[in-house]
């Protein structure tokens, strides 16, 4: 495979640079050869790819390497096909079951004809067999081109979402279904099964091979888990949703509980053969249990940059203007310290009135408290922000989280209040899946471009048998994309004699992981933050923030059990409850900054994702070397690493040369990119942007890129980023981070190529990062580029910050 030619972008820059890079490609296989606006896609070999190199171009390659046994996993190599394939890793053990692929059979007896047929009857029908409206899988042999998008127009098809490597999902009449299969650039249509709606969670806990089923996984340690009973269906269209809700409420084993966009929640038997029938349906597109989800500073605010960039007074960056929305088991607005930040309140349906357990007044006061009550010694991280109290919980002792099935319609509220930044400290432990929570927010933020959640990862780390924190753990909606996802580091208390082996013993009983400090090292990732990956294999967390004893108001009327007491009006808690906050606030005072210094109205939920990543300061994770390297960085333990804000905002000890550029630009903006145009098209594939560096610079020069995708699991726009020195050697984005690239680099990148290019390009995140720690004097480029947008055009957040001489220019 290694001497065999790949398929690749090539990314030009004009004429000059499109012709080299064809004339390229063409050698290697003329007819393969497809000119674009910004790009050329063909054939290269490794003597292509040094050639290319010499010319500065950025290459992506499109193809995977599989496995000698076409594709099969070898018991000494990682499997690199995307998404659906996970091969055993042995440097990794707690990885080997990261994504467990089971009989649909477990299903029972359902009347469901299609377990019963060959797969490649069941998949490909005829178009005589084909039913009259079905959902099904159009593979195409590279990313979808323009010309191919109208094709399908043309024939009344619009395609739903983009599934790795070259897969998109849609409903077919009869008649398309054997249009599709003439059109010349399609390779397979394949309906979607059985199989494709499952989930792992459907099949643990419908079990009929003797298995017991799969009970609730909590966020709060101890809670009792709850019979499985009470399932979420996903469907491919709105206008299936009353016909399918027909059908459950036909049934007289099953209840429906909540209907809205594309969700319906029910309860039933787990062994009830509505089930698998629900499966068999062409109109859903996922079946799924219903786990149910719980609720998850004066030291917090200083290690994340706020005590520097406000050193001098007037206090300046505090998150004035900036409201954020509490969704949790509410807030007491009779605090000291909240009595005038509350400036929205109200219950869902059946929750309580006012915060009876203290997690949403600890929360909030982490986010926005004045320090009234402690003379200005424990603050809020944006103590000038103002709060917005959705109360969720119904309960004292062990509150219930009253979501609805679609988490959009809930995130409404806060729209509705005016806030611009959301915090969920809530979650459900499910090993990483991209499940409906997550989908339902991501299409939230799709839909809200300019709204930032904020989401807690998960408290469910644990060590494994060789003493680590166990990877795959992070929960959901923590899994969205479109998200800030947050896990726990520890705070910089010196008085926490501490380890995690006397805290959590259960948990954490053997060494290493059993002799960290609680606290005490910021730089540490606490032991109980949940881990990534997802199970599309993206970097989560995102970021990192202090999430051990945490000092934060206390609700006069609060009962849970805090990390420790400090008086009547402050307690200490801990968990990524307490790390999400800290962030919501720091998004708080990034908004804030981004309107008032860089005139940005209103600022995009992508850029400040990108600037709160280009804050990040690396953290250590303590893992093996060999496990290191095998991950890279980011990493699935701390993403980016913890937030930092006088990384990038000024303060007397920066750099009076710092400065922090940033490019917004919406996915309907002229600006917005598209791949696959032709020569001459008014969208462009890539934008590149110029700064220069300044001569004698002593701070790091740092670039980040995140968009706001569109919903679904995997990367559905793929853009990437590659910065360019002053030297001309390129880096990509995110080129440090190793899973499931590492293989590919060795097994076909030449040794110039691999020096020149940078790295290879990330095709599993919406977020992507460039450092230099010590960047040499001179002109630096910043090109973000579109390997592949499903839907038709894509925006972009990009920030740079380092000490610049001039503002970024945007080059023809």
């Amino acid at each position: 495979m290694a001497d065999e030619p790949v398929r690749a972008a090539v990314f030009v820059r004009g004429d000059e640079d499109r012709r080299a890079a064809e004339d390229v490609l063409r050698r290697v296989r003329p007819d393969e050869t497809s000119v674009f606006n910004d790009m050329v896609e063909g054939y290269v070999d490794k003597e292509a790819l040094e050639e290319l190199a010499l010319q500065g171009a950025a290459i992506d390659l499109l193809d995977e390497i599989e496995d000698p046994a076409e594709g099969a996993a070898q018991p000494d190599s990682p499997a690199l096909v995307p998404g659906h394939s996970h091969a055993p890793d042995p440097q990794m053990p707690e990885m080997q079951d990261f994504k467990e692929r089971s009989s649909v059979n477990r299903l029972g007896d359902g009347g469901v004809e299609v377990l019963s047929q060959p797969v490649d009857e069941a998949a490909r029908p005829e178009p005589t067999d084909a039913l009259a409206d079905d959902v099904y899988l159009i593979e195409l042999p590279a990313p979808i081109a323009s010309e191919q998008r109208q094709a399908f127009l043309d024939l009344g098809i619009s395609l739903a979402a983009f599934e790795p490597p070259a897969s998109y999902r849609t409903f077919l009449t009869r008649d398309q279904y054997e249009d599709v299969r003439r059109l010349d650039f399609v390779s397979d249509v394949q309906r979607y099964t059985v199989e494709d709606t499952v989930t792992t969670g459907l099949l643990r806990a419908c079990s009929t091979d003797g298995e017991e089923p799969a009970g609730p996984a909590l966020l709060a340690e101890g809670a009792e888990a709850e019979a499985l009973s009470t399932f979420d269906c996903v469907l491919h269209r709105i206008a299936d949703r009353q016909a399918v809700t027909a059908k459950i409420e036909a049934s007289p084993e099953a209840t429906v509980l909540d209907a809205s966009y594309l969700f319906i929640r029910f309860e039933a038997a787990p062994t009830s053969p509505l089930i698998p029938a629900l499966a068999a349906l062409p109109e859903v597109r996922k079946l799924a249990p219903y786990v149910a989800p719980e609720l998850q500073l004066d030291h917090g605010r200083n290690l994340v940059g706020c005590g520097e960039i406000n050193s001098e007074p007037p206090e300046r960056w505090n998150g004035d203007g900036e409201m954020v929305a509490v969704f949790d088991s509410g807030i007491d607005d009779t605090h000291p310290d909240l009595e005038d930040r509350v400036k929205f309140k109200e219950s869902v349906p059946e929750a309580d009135s006012t915060d009876l357990y203290g997690h949403g007044t600890h929360v909030a006061g982490i986010v926005a408290a004045t320090g009234k009550a402690a003379d200005g010694k424990i603050r809020g991280v944006a103590p000038a922000a103002t709060l917005a109290a959705i109360e969720i919980t119904r309960g004292a002792e062990k509150p219930k989280v009253l979501l609805p099935v679609d988490l959009a319609q809930l995130l409404q509220r806060a729209v509705a209040a005016g806030a611009k930044i959301v915090n969920l400290s809530l979650g459900t432990q499910i090993a990483g899946a991209y499940d409906f929570g997550a989908l339902a927010v991501d299409q939230f933020v799709w839909d809200h471009p300019d709204v930032v959640v904020v989401v807690a990862a998960g408290n469910d780390g644990v060590a494994t048998k060789q003493g680590y924190a166990k990877f795959n753990t992070i929960g959901t909606p923590a899994s969205a994309k479109n998200v800030i996802t947050v896990g726990a580091s520890a705070t910089d208390r010196s008085d926490i004699p501490e380890t995690w082996g006397k805290m959590r013993p259960q948990k954490f009983a053997v060494k290493p992981i059993s002799e960290e400090q609680v606290a005490g090292d910021p730089a540490l990732p606490a032991a109980i933050s949940s881990r990534g990956p997802t199970d599309y294999e993206s970097v989560k967390p995102d970021l990192l923030a202090p999430g051990t004893f945490i000092l934060s108001t206390r609700a006069k009327d609060a009962v849970m059990a805090f990390w420790r007491d400090y008086d009547e009006h402050y307690a200490y808690a801990g968990g990524t409850s307490m790390a999400a906050p800290i962030v919501a606030g720091a998004a708080a005072i990034m908004r804030q900054y981004l309107r008032e210094e860089k005139k940005l109205a209103n600022p995009s939920a992508a850029v400040v994702k990108a600037v709160l990543v280009a804050s990040a300061e690396r953290a250590d994770s303590r893992r093996p070397d060999e496990i290191r390297q095998k991950v890279g960085y980011p990493d699935f333990d701390q993403g980016f690493g913890r937030v930092n804000l006088a990384a990038v905002l000024a303060h007397p000890k920066a750099s009076a040369r710092r400065r922090l550029e940033v490019v917004d630009v919406a996915n309907d903006s002229p600006q917005a990119l598209e791949s696959r145009q032709p020569p001459g098209a008014p969208r462009k594939s890539r934008r590149t942007y110029k700064t220069t560096i300044a001569a004698g610079t002593t701070e790091p020069l740092r670039v980040a890129l995140a968009w706001t995708d569109y919903p679904g699991a995997f990367v559905q726009n793929k853009l990437h980023l590659e910065a360019r020195g002053p030297e001309g050697k390129a880096m990509a984005g995110n080129s440090g981070h190793n899973f499931r690239k590492d293989d590919l680099d060795t097994e076909f990148f030449p040794d110039a190529f691999r020096e020149k290019a940078g790295g290879l390009f990330d095709k599993r995140n919406n977020v992507e990062q460039v450092l230099w720690d010590a960047p040499a004097p001179g002109p630096y480029s910043f090109d973000v580029l579109a390997e592949h947008t499903s839907i038709e055009s894509q925006g972009f957040g990009l920030c740079v910050c380092g000490e610049l001489e001039s503002a970024l220019e945007e080059q023809p």
